[in-house]
């Protein structure tokens, strides 16, 4: 685990069986005693207590036994506990006070030496009972010639430098009571006590809206002075069932008084009554095997926020870029990206190729770990999944799985003019719905380009076949009168002549069916095969529920596909030699009797040799008759196979709009998040907005070689811009163009009207020159590329009265605290951004450094900075330390410390490295909670 504050779940109120209103079993010699310690530590284990502060009236007997037993505690397996985590016992006292008159909790640092806590008592004159005494006699107050009030208690403590700044006073803030200091009266008591936190006995939303205004800062007699509350349970039963019922959860790196201090005054961001949200993805590690500045190094990255500080030069960017490398994160776009790449990649050549440096990075996905691993010399890359083994895998797999979002220095403020960029900002939230929607989009343009080239097969073969129609039909009338026009023939033989059209007929139906019965035979074939090809599902394997359902279901479903074999089975059997036994000798009776005819017929031809030259052409047309008849059949053949394409096409195209239509209203829903993202800094909008550069190169294209000039295609985005609708204006002046490439310049027919397109300026003799060449395939290109959009940004100058300007006629500072206000308050990625104070506007830092509270219960942050309120008033939950190996040697870095502000040594780096660090931490005591 890294050395970065934690959420722990704590109940700071637990008494002991010497208390005197003690329920249960009393424990007075030690072997007793060891044995209530260790029954009240299992107790918190059952109750998932991190935490707890033993605070008995006056008295601290039992808490050296209860803080033994939670260092030799021990798992079901008998092996003792680690450190991390181990329940942290807090020594601590309840305090009955008689100035003010009212009663304070005092906690210790929990690693305070049992040794002093006999000097505690003797500070404050508290008479020290028997040990031996099972139970404490009931509670006198303090005496006030021995503590005159919060102030005085806490300057007494102080006088020992050993206790300086090792406890904290929590007075009872219990909204009734004789116990509290919230009784009227004592607003001068509450206004002018040092203390930075209080408890309240049992659940806060319980106290009313008046106490709750007193303790959150909104009361004027008691000085608008907000503190934190601690809940705390009061637990004095031996069965431990109060233990636990009120918990407050509380974050620290070190359970110390400072920590609990250092969680009062960030409030919103260490202290919460309910269990807090932490984000679900983060990274959890980086560590790189060897490289030129930083050596070897082992980092392991806070769930929350991480701020690495250090002097400049010290390896903060480095780091950053090793961790981008790692995660195969490409640059945002800007003018300078060939720069970025340029210097990325001369980094890793120069300090991480030439030391064969690999960079590993372990991330967590909802609970899921993953490890990538990357080779700088070879470049490769690998992943590992949980408990899998290491596969090779792709950048792009890379981004797919975890897509930060990161910011090199002075990069924020840089992408604000930048469309694709802002459009990331906006995109990247809903990436995989985009990216579904995508896939929807692509699949439907296939599928409606191929219906649709079928479609305009089927028009072109269905006016092929109309063309063949109308000819036979001219040549069989020919061959009709000039067989009537034979002369010389006897009555028998003219009667022959008469029926070849008649057995042509019988010719063609034949031939008909029997293809038709082949494209039968054709498909079972098809079917059969596919029937055959098995899938290999380890079902027996997979882990279910409801095992008896699905096993009924797959029963149900093996007893279809059984009966579907059956009847494929029993189809194939009718194409079998066996099972056309019977057509097979219809057919070959018909064909002997076409046989017979045909010798007839020749017979007869033959006969009217006067007429040579008649025969000759009968012949001729005969065989063009043959011709078309054996066309006609392969071109309905055809219009058969193709079924509806213009049916499907439709049904194609309504879900190529509907997915259109899908990705518009999802980034309609998406800019007004991204407005409310930015505290109204910015307004983001969709409507009207089609990339119209890339509409005009698909128009472009499609209008190639017609002599088109540019300024048309500029109308039809104007028009577009300025529809009600703008994707159905498209689809409007598709239909025109459509139109247009169906028309034939030796039609009849008038040209189509084209009312868009006429008042897009576009002129008769340019839609002419369109019919002439826009042909089906040009059409489709065009109709079927997907839309491009973007969204369109405003950038407030005064919210209140709705008045903005572009986006990119802020100032870079504006805009770059818009951008970081909206990445802040975004769910996502990891969000890494080096020294974010560079970009942003310096007026507004204390506004985007409240942001940051709220951002990191939502992603995990990891930022270098030099603004100490970034760290500090940003309340780091990890701050991470860079420096130079050796002072004064500058050729080599290292992770110098690592932990919270708590930490006094981190506190101590921070003032020394950051700028403003002194004033910071002078700010986050003066604005409690800000």
């Amino acid at each position: 685990m890294d050395n970065g504050a934690h959420f722990h779940r704590c109940d700071f109120q637990v008494h002991t069986p010497r208390d005197a209103t003690w329920k249960g079993s009393e424990a007075v010699t030690d072997t007793e005693r060891d044995d209530y310690a260790k029954e009240l530590i299992k107790g918190c284990r059952q109750k998932s207590l991190d935490a707890i502060a033993i605070t008995d009236h006056h008295d601290f007997v039992f808490f050296p036994y209860i803080r033994k037993a939670a260092q030799s505690e021990i798992d079901d397996f008998g092996n003792p506990i680690p450190i991390d985590k181990q329940i942290v016992v807090f020594p601590g006292l309840e305090l009955t006070l008689s100035s003010p008159p009212s009663q304070a909790l005092l906690i210790f640092d929990a690693s305070l030496e049992e040794a002093k806590l006999r000097d505690i008592m003797t500070t404050l004159k508290l008479d020290i009972v028997d040990t031996s005494r099972s139970k404490l006699p009931d509670v006198e107050s303090v005496s006030p010639l021995s503590v005159t009030s919060l102030n005085n208690l806490e300057e007494q403590l102080n006088q020992h430098r050993w206790l300086k700044n090792r406890f904290i006073i929590l007075p009872n803030v219990t909204g009734k009571g004789y116990k509290s200091i919230l009784r009227d009266g004592f607003e001068k008591h509450y206004k002018e006590m040092p203390c930075v936190g209080g408890y309240v006995d049992g659940d806060y939303s319980k106290t009313s809206k008046g106490k709750k205004n007193i303790l959150e800062g909104r009361q004027q007699k008691n000085g608008y002075k907000p503190i934190a509350v601690f809940q705390t349970s009061d637990n004095r039963k031996r069965n431990h069932d109060d233990l636990g019922k009120y918990i407050t959860w509380v974050k620290w790196s070190e359970p110390t008084a400072e920590a609990l201090r250092q969680a009062c005054l960030a409030k919103e961001s260490r202290l919460s009554h309910n269990e807090p949200e932490t984000p679900q993805v983060w990274i959890v590690s980086i560590s790189v095997s060897n490289s030129k500045f930083l050596n070897s190094l082992n980092l392991e990255f806070n769930q929350q926020y991480n701020a690495i500080i250090g002097g400049r030069g010290t390896g903060k960017s480095t780091l950053l870029e090793y961790l981008r490398w790692g995660l195969c994160d490409q640059p945002v776009e800007s003018e300078d990206v060939d720069i970025v790449q340029g210097k990325r990649k001369a980094l890793i050549d120069n300090t991480l190729r030439e030391f064969e440096g690999e960079v590993q990075v372990s991330f967590v996905l909802n609970g899921i770990s993953h490890i990538v691993k990357r080779n700088s010399k070879t470049n490769e890359i690998f992943l590992k999944i949980n408990d899998g083994n290491f596969e090779s895998a792709s950048e792009d797999e890379i981004r797919a799985l975890l897509p930060i979002q990161a910011y090199s220095q002075k990069q924020l403020s840089s992408v604000g003019v930048r469309i694709n960029e802002l459009k990331r900002f906006v995109m990247l939230p809903i990436k995989r719905k985009l990216d579904d929607i995508h896939s929807e989009i692509h699949d439907s343009e296939s599928k409606m380009r191929n219906a649709y080239n079928n479609f305009i097969r089927k028009r072109s073969v269905e006016s092929e076949i109309s063309i063949a129609e109308t000819e036979a039909e001219s040549v069989t009338t020919q061959l009709n009168n000039l067989q009537k026009g034979l002369k010389g023939l006897s009555a028998a033989d003219q009667s022959i002549i008469d029926q070849k059209g008649k057995y042509d007929n019988e010719e063609a139906i034949i031939n008909e069916l029997q293809e038709e019965f082949e494209s039968s035979h054709e498909h079972v074939l098809s079917l059969t095969e596919y029937l055959e090809t098995e899938i290999e599902e380890d079902t027996e394997t997979k882990e279910v529920q409801n095992k008896d359902l699905i096993k009924s279901i797959q029963a149900e479903y093996e007893s279809r596909f059984e009966d579907i074999n059956k009847h494929v089975k029993a189809l194939s059997d009718i194409f079998q030699d066996k099972a056309l036994k019977s057509l097979n000798e219809k057919i070959k009776k018909w064909e002997k009797l076409k046989s017979n005819f045909d010798k007839a017929y020749e017979n007869s031809k033959a006969k009217a040799k006067i007429n040579q030259h008649q025969l000759d052409q009968i012949q001729k047309v005969e065989i063009r008759i043959k011709g078309l008849k054996k066309l006609l059949a392969e071109k309905r053949k055809t219009i058969k196979d193709l079924g509806t394409p213009e049916k499907l096409y439709k049904d194609w195209r309504r879900k190529w709009d509907a997915s259109h239509r899908k990705k518009i209203e999802a980034l309609e829903e998406q800019c007004k998040l991204f407005t409310a993202f930015s505290d109204g800094l910015i307004k983001a909008e969709i409507k009207n907005s089609i990339d119209a550069e890339s509409l005009i190169k698909g128009l472009k294209t499609a209008f190639y070689g017609m002599n088109i000039r540019e300024d048309k295609l500029n109308n039809i985005c104007d028009y577009l811009s300025n529809a009600a609708d703008a994707f159905s204006a498209w689809n409007e002046v598709l239909g025109e163009l459509e139109r247009l490439s169906f028309y034939r310049p030796d039609s009849p027919d008038k040209i189509p009207e084209t009312p868009i397109l006429t008042g897009c300026s576009f002129i008769p003799s340019e839609c002419k020159r369109i019919a002439e060449n826009l042909d089906s395939d040009r059409w489709i290109n065009l109709s079927v590329a997907e839309l491009s959009l973007n969204p369109k940004f405003y950038y407030s100058t005064n919210e209140k009265k709705d008045e903005y300007i572009s986006f990119s006629d802020a100032s870079a500072g504006q805009q770059a605290t818009a951008l970081l206000t909206v990445l802040l308050n975004q769910e996502g990625t990891p969000l890494i951004i080096d020294q974010p104070e560079d970009d942003v506007d310096s007026k507004m830092i204390r506004d985007v450094v409240e942001s940051v509270w709220n951002a990191k219960s939502k992603r995990q942050l990891i930022f270098t900075s030099h603004n100490a309120n970034f760290v500090v008033n940003g309340d780091a939950e990890q701050v991470i330390c860079c420096d130079y190996k050796k002072a004064g040697d500058q050729t080599q870095g290292t992770i110098k410390q690592l932990g919270a502000i708590d930490n006094k040594s981190i506190k101590e780096e921070i003032t020394l490295v950051t700028e403003g660090g002194e004033q910071a931490f002078k700010l986050r005591k003066n604005k409690y909670g800000f």
